[in-house]
């Protein structure tokens, strides 16, 4: 009998793709402060979960992602400042 995945939980081996996907997002950051920014560490991470969460779980996708997510929200933060 197969055991069925419960919803909104990663299993052991789920966690290590999560967190190496974590791991490969901030060392692909070029700037090493980019990579120690906890709002950027939060960041990627919220967009490493969410996915994980829902099934997504090709470190390359999860990286990429949380990669985009950091970007677009340094970007956003960039539009706010004045200028």
């Amino acid at each position: 009998m197969r055991k069925q995945k419960l919803t909104g939980i990663l299993y052991p081996d789920e966690v290590a793709v999560a967190a190496a996907a974590f791991q490969a997002a901030l060392g692909s950051l070029s700037d090493t402060a980019q990579a120690r920014s906890s709002s950027n560490r939060r960041r990627g991470a919220e967009c490493i979960s969410t996915p994980a969460l829902n099934g997504e779980l090709d470190l390359e996708q999860l990286r990429d992602g949380a990669l985009r997510c950091v970007s677009q929200a340094a970007s956003a933060r960039g539009r706010k400042q004045p200028g």
